[in-house]
């Protein structure tokens, strides 16, 4: 199993030098699939089941993440921005 994880990683980092992004590490994957779970509405207790989590202390950073990210995109969107 090592091995498999070793060469994802090698094509994610392979992948993002060719787009010049900064190094991917599969766990960002983890992260970002749970943060838009959170942000479509999916209750966190099945987010934490669904990335096995076993606290859901651990899910909750993730919630934090998406409510940040909605609290920002509102930022840019509000019509009260531009007067």
């Amino acid at each position: 199993m090592a091995d498999v994880v070793n060469a994802v990683s090698r094509m994610n980092e392979r992948a993002a030098r060719r787009i010049r992004l900064p190094h991917i590490h599969p766990h960002d994957f983890r992260h970002w699939r749970a943060t838009r779970m959170l942000q479509a509405g999916m209750p966190i207790d099945q987010v934490q089941r669904y990335i096995n989590h076993r606290s859901i202390r651990t899910t909750q950073f993730y919630a934090q993440t998406a409510e940040r990210q909605v609290d920002e995109a509102g930022a840019r969107t509000s019509p009260l921005q531009d007067e």
